[in-house]
């Protein structure tokens, strides 16, 4: 374990940027080495340099949730929006959340559901939750029922269950056409490719 601990601080050092987010996560979470949070942002921030989106992420979620007195909204949605930039689902729906809540960024309820669709259009299920959401309150799109249902129910599908409760909620007050319209659209609704990762 140590020679392989050795191996990848090696490469770390060397500028790959896998091991240096695998050094990262193993500092941040306490995997085989003690839990260092400075350590598992020098290594994640080294990464994000070379444009790494699951570091960039990774950092930009440590500066959400910090525990060393460094949380800094505006840092994150900085590191977070790059990365959602390179598509990656979960940093897309963090920055439609960011939006949402005016967290690190003007609250804005449009650009908002942007990221949230580019999110859930991956098959993200929190995505396709919170974009349910802004349906169903029309909060940055037109109030529309039907693509609440949608979203709720693509959601549902992957077992989250406050999606499950809220497409439920939402068909109580549907017509029995409004229904079949929303399951059929959700039936034959398809995923878009992810970009590939640059790694």
């Amino acid at each position: 374990m140590e020679q392989d601990f050795e191996e990848l601080l090696h490469s770390a050092s060397r500028g790959d940027v896998a091991a240096q987010y695998k050094l990262g996560t193993m500092y941040r979470q306490g995997t085989d080495v003690a839990q260092d949070d400075n350590e598992a942002m020098k290594w994640y921030r080294f990464a994000a340099e070379q444009g790494d989106a699951l570091s960039q992420l990774s950092l930009g979620l440590m500066y959400i949730d910090c525990s060393i007195e460094r949380q800094n909204y505006k840092e994150a949605g900085k590191l977070i929006r790059k990365a959602a930039k390179q598509g990656e689902a979960k940093a897309q729906f963090i920055l439609g959340m960011m939006y949402e809540q005016g967290k690190g960024v003007t609250q804005h309820y449009g650009v908002a559901v942007e990221w949230y669709h580019k999110a859930a259009n991956q098959d993200y299920a929190d995505a396709q939750f919170s974009l349910g959401k802004m349906h169903e309150q029309g909060r940055g799109v037109k109030q529309d029922t039907i693509q609440a249902h949608v979203w709720f129910n693509l959601a549902a599908s992957h077992g989250h269950r406050d999606a499950i409760k809220a497409r439920d909620l939402v068909a109580s007050n549907m017509a029995h056409n409004q229904v079949s319209q929303a399951q059929d659209q959700a039936l034959n609704w398809k995923p878009v490719d992810a970009p590939k990762s640059n790694r």
